[in-house]
């Protein structure tokens, strides 16, 4: 079935209720999961370093990251946590090609505004472009 799934991490596009399911369907498979956040390509430029930005980053996320890490050990689902900056789209799908995930869980709260107006809807142009599955959440 899947044995390394890519989750594009936000609490703003992925529900908590979401990403738990995420390592349900994991666990059943036999797969790892990484999850990526990914951040504007300016959140990187005013940081001191790369490892600076990963840091905050990382501790931005740490409320929602935690639970899940928790209920990752439970269940024995290998959990990773990247974070990476630049265009959304872009990012997820460079990922795809060099992480040798097969799936790929988005979630559809990337509609709406101004900017998705201009740039088009995320979910919408990786689903095209994706070469392999995507799980796409409400």
């Amino acid at each position: 079935m899947f044995t390394s799934i890519l989750v594009d991490f936000d609490a703003v596009h992925l529900s908590d209720q979401a990403a738990g399911r995420v390592l349900e369907l994991a666990k059943a498979a036999g797969a790892s999961v990484t999850l990526l956040v990914i951040r504007a390509q300016l959140d990187n430029v005013m940081s001191k370093s790369e490892d600076d930005f990963i840091t905050k980053v990382k501790a931005q996320i740490a409320p929602q990251f935690e639970p899940l890490k928790r209920q990752a050990e439970v269940l024995g689902v290998p959990l990773e946590l990247a974070v990476t900056w630049g265009d959304e789209t872009e990012q997820l799908l460079a990922q795809v090609q060099q992480g040798g995930y097969d799936l790929l869980v988005i979630g559809k709260q990337h509609t709406g505004g101004l900017i998705h107006a201009i740039e088009g809807v995320v979910w919408k142009t990786v689903v095209a472009r994706a070469p392999f599955p995507v799980l796409v959440f409400p």
